[in-house]
């Protein structure tokens, strides 16, 4: 190498060493208020929402406030059973539906079903479906004026089963208007006050 060359090396170096010292002593060390502020301890972990903790409880209680709320509407709204007409309401529509029928056994055997159902009923007698005999015995021993009607309800039952054995079919009507005059009859006994206690004895 020449001596030039080093020579220029070294002024290179010297440069470069003075430039350092000029930039050490024209930058000022950092002000107190610009240093880092120590840093701050850790924050504790959130604690978890009101619906992570209660949402599967608020769920479930929507969902049964809706099925109680379907079930009160449903109950509600539903169609309401019509109430039982009364026996002698609902003994007068059949029969006058059978008066223009003719009297074959079939519409005789409704009749005297019809007025079998309205004396239980109106009578409270304990047999649903009392045979004739078993009807009047039964009328006869409630006394009073169940025993009255005993006698004409004996007499029109028999009267029927003799027709259903007849031959031919009868004109229609007869027997259904005999049923609803024994109706009116026992609807008339019933509804007539009581006579007072003393008075039979006497």
């Amino acid at each position: 190498m020449s001596e030039g060359a080093r020579i220029g090396g070294r002024g290179w170096a010297a440069a470069g060493i003075l430039a350092a010292l000029l930039a050490a002593a024209f930058v000022s060390p950092p002000a107190a208020d610009e240093a880092i502020p120590p840093l701050r301890p850790p924050r504790a972990e959130l604690p978890p929402g009101f619906w992570e903790q209660h949402g599967r409880g608020v769920a479930l209680s929507g969902g049964l406030v809706l099925a109680l709320a379907a079930a009160a509407f449903w109950r509600l709204a539903r169609p309401r059973p019509r109430p039982a007409a009364a026996p002698a309401v609902e003994a007068r529509e059949r029969l006058r539906s059978l008066e223009g029928e003719p009297e074959t056994p079939v519409s005789l055997t409704r009749i005297t079903r019809c007025l079998r159902h309205y004396l239980v009923r109106s009578f409270g007698l304990p047999i649903a479906e009392p045979t004739s005999a078993e009807l009047t015995a039964l009328l006869r021993r409630s006394g009073g004026a169940a025993a009255e009607l005993s006698g004409p309800v004996a007499a029109f039952l028999a009267e029927c089963d003799r027709r259903k054995f007849a031959p031919g079919a009868g004109a229609g009507g007869a027997a259904a208007r005999q049923a609803l005059e024994l109706i009116e009859t026992a609807e008339t006994r019933l509804a007539a006050p009581l006579p007072p206690r003393g008075a039979a004895a006497s």
